[in-house]
């Protein structure tokens, strides 16, 4: 392994020990649900189990000082009727909030946040298994069960909805 691997992968070990992750957001928080930490970004969503339809979700955030973070903006809602929402080019997930009606996390928003010297190489981007609030994974399925996660040097770069009151989600992931 050369040195510069190896730096690699100290760096990727190091962010995921310091991974965090925010309080669940449940459907009318009207994007005041907790996002990432400082220098942090999502490269990981859990759906509540329990609440039925993926009541809550939340991410998984890690950080690293191979870049810095600049701007920040909400995405418009998004739910199955529209499928999908992509952060812009060179940003990627720093939160997400959902709105809906009867504990379902029906429209989703993602918080994107710029990373600043850090390049996104499409041809290194793809789409995790689906998730749902449901525990067990059906590998037939693509089914991942209520977590995944994406690569160790990856973040989300968008997300998927499908099913009813947008029930089961899937994301986006880049390397960087």
């Amino acid at each position: 392994m050369t040195i510069i691997a190896c730096i690699a992968t100290l760096l990727t070990m190091s962010a995921i020990a310091g991974a965090m992750t925010p309080n669940w957001c449940y459907e009318g928080e009207g994007y005041n649900c907790e996002t990432c930490g400082a220098r942090t970004a999502a490269y990981a969503l859990e759906c509540k189990t329990g609440e039925g339809y993926c009541g809550a979700i939340r991410p998984t955030c890690a950080g690293s000082s191979e870049f810095f973070l600049g701007d920040i903006y909400w995405s418009d809602y998004f739910s199955e009727e529209e499928g999908q929402e992509f952060c812009a080019p060179g940003y990627v997930v720093y939160g997400l909030d959902c709105d809906g009606n009867r504990d379902r996390c029906d429209n989703v928003a993602l918080k994107c946040i710029e990373l600043i010297d850090a390049v996104q190489d499409e041809s290194k981007c793809h789409w995790t298994s689906w998730i749902s609030e449901e525990p067990t994974p059906i590998p037939s399925n693509n089914y991942a069960g209520n977590y995944v996660e994406c690569g160790s040097t990856e973040y989300i770069h968008g997300v998927e909805c499908a099913g009813g009151w947008c029930d089961n989600m899937r994301l986006y992931c880049c390397e960087y």
